[in-house]
Parts: structure tokens; sequence; C-alpha cells
């Protein structure tokens, strides 16, 4: 949980059953955005302590954190994939949100979605195969030329390239479409 306590934004955990608190952060700037790793060893979280939100990870058996990012402005909602392997998050490019995945030491970072609209609010599936994401873009062509709407999209085999399924409303209807994606290298 992200709490503020003399202007501060820092990290604390709650022990519900023993009703205690820990404050697990304590440095200037904001830390908040807090995601459990899957086997509940290191924890996800956004500071901007350098000067823009950045991701850092949190070892729990230390309290020690690692920088993650360091490319961008902005760098925040960050989300393990099932396995721990991967790290799903959105980076602004060009002014735009758009959905990455790095693997779980910070490297390898590919970029998902590359619209001219922003991508955000991405979920892993149970099984690591595919993302949920939130764009508010325009509704593809295909769709509604020219209607404006908030879709979901899903990119299949994660990260190595798939389908892009879009489902839209427009004029009070759902769609859908679907576009190949290429393999990235």
């Amino acid at each position: 949980v992200t709490m503020s306590i003399n202007q501060n934004a820092d990290l604390f955990l709650f022990d519900l059953q023993h009703k205690t608190h820990e404050q697990i952060t304590s440095r200037l700037g904001i830390e908040t955005q807090a995601n459990w790793s899957p086997d509940g060893k290191q924890l996800l979280f956004v500071s901007d302590r350098s000067g823009s939100p950045q991701i850092y990870v949190m070892d729990m058996s230390t309290r020690e954190d690692v920088r993650l990012t360091f490319d961008g402005l902005y760098n925040a909602d960050p989300k393990w994939s099932p396995d721990g392997r991967w790290i799903l998050f959105t980076k602004r490019v060009n002014n735009v949100d758009q959905i990455h995945i790095m693997d779980q030491y910070g490297e390898n970072v590919r970029q998902v979605t590359h619209g001219n609209y922003t991508s955000e609010q991405a979920e892993w599936s149970p099984d690591g195969r595919q993302i949920a994401l939130t764009d508010m873009g325009l509704v593809p062509p295909e769709v509604q030329p020219g209607a404006t709407a908030a879709h979901i999209a899903w990119f299949e085999q994660v990260p190595i390239g798939g389908t892009l399924r879009f489902v839209g409303f427009a004029d009070d209807f759902v769609t859908e479409i679907r576009m190949d994606v290429p393999t990235q290298a």
C-alpha cells in the first residue's frame, strides 16, 4: 500500500491478521504501484526518486531495491508474468503511452503496442500467453470508420509475436478484428 506521511508517498506492508504495518521505502520521492512477484520474494514498484517515474524491484528478504528502467521519462504500471520471468509495463514513447515487456532483470525490452494512441492498464492472462490492455485510440477503420472508443486488445504468444485482437464498441454494438503482428527477433 502507498501512504503519504509528511507529503512523501512511501510503500508499507500491512499484516491484517496482527493489525500491524511496516514502512518498506523511505526515500524522497513518490513510491507507488506495488506488484508482488508470483513467488512473493520480490516487489515491483514505481518511484520518481530519479526525477521521473521509473520501475524498481525490491528483494523482500533484504529490503534492497534495484532500478530496472533507465530509458524514457515515464515508466509505470509494472506487472509480473505468472511465471515471474517477464515484466509488463507502460512506457511513454513520443508522448504516447505504449505497452512494453522486459525480462525480470530489466533487460530484453520489447515494445508491444505501436499506435498513435495511449495503450495502458495491461494485465497478463493467467497462463501468461496473452495480455489484455486498454487502448484509448480510434477504433480501427475495419470496425467503424471514424469512431472513437476505448477497446481491449489481446496480444497472443507474448513476447515473440502472434495475433493482435481488438474488441471495440461502436454504435452500440461489439465487434472484433484480428491483425497479425510480426515476430520480433
